[in-house]
């Protein structure tokens, strides 16, 4: 079974705000566009006061639905074909895995986490990388990413 998390999700900022939806595969300054919440950065000289984006910290939602019967007896895999940059990805409150770098794919195990119930919420959430990492980077505000991913959990 694969079950496609591409579609609508939640944007939430660093206060724990909902912002309102974004299209995953999609990143955060096409919803705040959306939103009403920022310009379009590509005109004029918007992209100079859009900076703060960047270097604050995101996080998305989704609810979604696996029976119990879908992954009995089954290994349940979490593939993020992209995420920009750093992550920490969450099924239902369990921390799965931890991304840093957007120019790989990620697959999680998370057969356990979707085991705790028939409803699973995934949460994923832009962090600031390691503290050997913003060393070789330089500026941590900078080094901070958004979550923009096409997620499906299968089963084999």
């Amino acid at each position: 079974m694969t079950l496609s998390l591409a579609g609508s999700w939640t944007l939430i900022d660093e206060a724990s705000h909902e912002v309102g939806p974004i299209a995953i595969p999609g990143d955060v300054h096409s919803a705040l566009i959306a939103a009403g919440r920022i310009p379009d950065p590509m005109i004029g000289k918007n992209e100079a006061e859009m900076q703060w984006v960047g270097d604050a910290v995101w996080e998305v939602r989704r609810r979604f639905a696996v029976a119990a019967s879908e992954i009995e007896g089954k290994w349940a895999v979490l593939d993020l074909e992209f995420v920009d940059t750093f992550a920490s990805v969450f099924v239902n409150g369990v921390n799965v895995g931890e991304v840093d770098s957007s120019f790989r794919r990620y697959r999680f195990d998370v057969t356990k986490a979707l085991r705790r119930a028939t409803t699973t919420s995934h949460y994923a959430s832009a962090r600031r990388p390691p503290k050997r990492m913003r060393a070789r980077r330089g500026s941590p505000s900078r080094s901070r990413g958004v979550l923009a991913t096409t997620a499906s959990p299968t089963s084999t």
